[in-house]
C-alpha cells in the first residue's frame, strides 16, 4: 500500500515539475492566520490524537503539518490544546522570518482559528493550569 502511494506520488512529481506556483502582491495584506485542529483518540491502537495546522501569509498556504501525538490526551479540550501549542511554536518561527524579511512587523497580532471551546478558555486563563 505505501509502495503504491509512493510510486503514485513519483509519478505525480515528475509529471507536474514544470509548473509553478505564482504570488501577486495583493492591495489588502491579511498577514499571518494560522488554524489549529485535532483528532482526539482516532488511533484505536494507540488513542493518541493526530494533530493538525495550516499558516497562512496574505491568504497563502505557507505551512502545514499532521502529525501523531506523543501523549494520549484525556479530553478533547486537552488534544486541542495540544494542537494549539504546536500551532503556536510554528508561529513563532514564521513571525520571525516574516519580520527578518521585512513582511511583517513583529508588534501585530496574529489570528488563530480554534473551534474548541474548552481550548479557547484555558488559552485566555492568566493562571497556570497546575494551578501554581
Amino acid at each position: 500500500m505505501h509502495w503504491k502511494a509512493f510510486l503514485h506520488v513519483l509519478c505525480y512529481l515528475r509529471g507536474t515539475q514544470d509548473l509553478a506556483l505564482v504570488y501577486h502582491k495583493g492591495n489588502i495584506s491579511s498577514g499571518i492566520v494560522a488554524y489549529s485542529d485535532s483528532d482526539w483518540g482516532n488511533c484505536p491502537d494507540t488513542r493518541r490524537l493526530t494533530t493538525g495546522l495550516l499558516e497562512t501569509f496574505d491568504g497563502f498556504l505557507v505551512i502545514w503539518k499532521i502529525r501523531k501525538q506523543p501523549t494520549v490526551s484525556l479530553s478533547t479540550s486537552e488534544a486541542e490544546y495540544k494542537s494549539l501549542c504546536d500551532v503556536t511554536s510554528e508561529l513563532i518561527w514564521l513571525r520571525q522570518w516574516c519580520a527578518e524579511a521585512g513582511l511583517v512587523t513583529c508588534d501585530s497580532a496574529t489570528l488563530i482559528h480554534e473551534d474548541n471551546q474548552g481550548c479557547i478558555s484555558m488559552s485566555n486563563d492568566d493562571t497556570s493550569i497546575n494551578g501554581k
